[in-house]
């Protein structure tokens, strides 16, 4: 299937956008990725805004922004392009600028539109550093995908491991590199192809999610974090043993007092996977949950009126840090 990105996903960036499920971002983005995770764009430049035209896309009113091209690193041969952009998550271009754009077909028709929108790293080109000293660099190297991530013993300590080999093996060889005085590995110049990402693991110890696979292409990264737990034997299979930790806490109310029937909700994650769910406080308030050391998790107040409606409160984090018991209160508005 031709990448695309949706007019749906243009106007309201709440699905996934542009070319990869790795970008499922709202207008907020949570989080674009470095430039090495920019390669799904098939369109990468820079240059002026010379001029605009307005259209509609979806009931949204959208932008087209034309530039004069001054530098393709992906996917143009023409001197000049029109960007739309428009609804909730457009970024705005100013005339007379210069950008950094990475951008895409908005559908998979032959004439269609080439879009962009804020969870992207296009941004105004003297802001775009970064961006453009590693455009550069891929563009005077053949191989320059790299694996990187840090290697930890999830013991009562949680220590980064140092001097931990960590190899990457695909169809095309195998590479290796061993991690710093604080746990970092970094295994660059990779060519393209799928990669088993593993460690030697001492006596004692496992990696509980066994091998990590990665899809390395067009000068990516990907981060890879290795994670050693002590084992113990359950029914003939080996399970990873963590320390637990107590949360606990009271709802309150502007005035300080105990909420009755007042619920606690809980996001964290154990070994990759999410973790969300609603526990219900005690009578006076209080709650407790049992949690696992040097994961952090997220936590809020909530509780439901007469007519339906939820009401909740600010998010709390925190990171346990291998302490045996944390304690945090949660208001509620």
């Amino acid at each position: 299937m031709k990448p695309c990105l949706s007019a749906v996903a243009l106007v309201s960036c709440i699905v996934a956008v542009l070319f990869s499920p790795t970008y499922l971002l709202a207008c907020s983005c949570g989080g674009v990725g470095p430039p090495c995770q920019q390669n799904d764009f098939p369109i990468v430049f820079t240059g002026r805004v010379i001029g605009q035209l307005h259209d509609t896309l979806g009931g949204w009113a959208t932008n087209g922004s034309i530039f004069r091209v001054a530098h393709a690193y992906r996917g143009l041969g023409a001197d000049t392009i029109t960007i739309w952009s428009g609804g909730p998550c457009a970024p705005y271009f100013t005339p007379g600028d210069d950008y950094l754009v990475y951008a895409g077909p908005i559908d998979t028709t032959p004439a269609a539109k080439i879009g962009t929108h804020l969870c992207t790293r296009t941004e105004r080109l003297d802001r775009a550093g970064e961006d453009i000293a590693y455009l550069n660099e891929i563009a005077a190297t053949t191989n320059s995908s790299h694996i990187h991530g840090t290697v930890r013993r999830l013991d009562k300590w949680g220590r980064l491991v140092a001097g931990s080999r960590v190899y990457a093996e695909s169809e095309s060889g195998r590479w290796s590199a061993v991690t710093d005085q604080e746990g970092n590995y970094d295994l660059g110049g990779l060519p393209d192809g799928i990669y088993r990402v593993i460690s030697e693991v001492p006596n004692g110890y496992v990696t509980f999610d066994g091998v990590d696979t990665v899809v390395l292409k067009g000068h990516g990264c990907a981060a890879v974090n290795i994670d050693w737990y002590r084992h113990v034997e359950h029914d003939g299979d080996e399970l990873p043993e963590l320390s637990e930790i107590v949360i606990e806490g009271a709802l309150r109310d502007r005035a300080g007092q105990p909420v009755q029937g007042a619920l606690v909700d809980f996001i964290g994650s154990f070994l990759d996977e999410p973790t969300i769910y609603t526990i219900e406080a005690d009578r006076d308030g209080s709650f407790t949950l049992r949690w696992y050391q040097d994961l952090p998790v997220s936590l809020r107040g909530a509780r439901t009126l007469p007519n339906g409606d939820r009401v909740v409160g600010e998010w709390r984090k925190i990171d346990p840090s291998y302490k045996k018991r944390v304690r945090v209160d949660l208001a509620l508005p």
